[in-house]
């Protein structure tokens, strides 16, 4: 019969407790592996969709603000602008962040007071930060640029 002796007994508790603490590390570690990959793989969809929402949304406000005159006066065109921009609103207001939904209001408002396109590259930069995570893009750089008409009566 094999006799345990003190030092023996003190050595196979201290292989023990490492042993666990080593699995426990290794489980924990592995647990927040996979967490971490869990929540990236979220944040890179949650990403993609509100770019997809976000691109027709900023497309439907030029395409209101750029309208030639012609289609200004155009009810039917108006209308489907407008019935586009209500879908999208309410897309807004459902999936996107508080501050990106009250920036769009701000956006709206200027577009039916006969503004210019300042209103929807504010909008615009509230995205980008939403997006990017922040910006140090103001909209006076932007509006620099000189919004030229391309030929088909789109705005660059």
């Amino acid at each position: 019969m094999v006799e345990i002796t003190p030092e023996m007994a003190s050595l196979l508790l201290d292989f023990s407790l490492k042993f666990v603490l080593m699995l426990g590390s290794g489980i924990l570690g592995a647990y927040l592996t996979y967490v971490y990959a869990i929540r990236k793989t979220l944040q890179e969809r949650m990403l993609t969709e509100r770019v997809a929402l976000y691109r027709p949304l900023v497309h439907s406000l030029f395409s209101l603000i750029d309208l030639s005159p012609e289609e200004a006066s155009d009810p039917e065109k108006i209308k489907t602008l407008e019935a586009e921009l209500e879908r999208l609103r309410r897309d807004l207001l459902l999936y996107a962040p508080s501050e990106i939904y009250r920036a769009f209001l701000k956006a709206m408002s200027t577009v039916k007071k006969g503004a210019t396109a300042r209103g929807v590259v504010e909008f615009m930069l509230s995205l980008r930060e939403e997006l990017v995570g922040e910006t140090d893009i103001t909209l006076e750089e932007v509006m620099e640029i000189k919004l030229v008409p391309r030929p088909e009566g789109n705005v660059i």
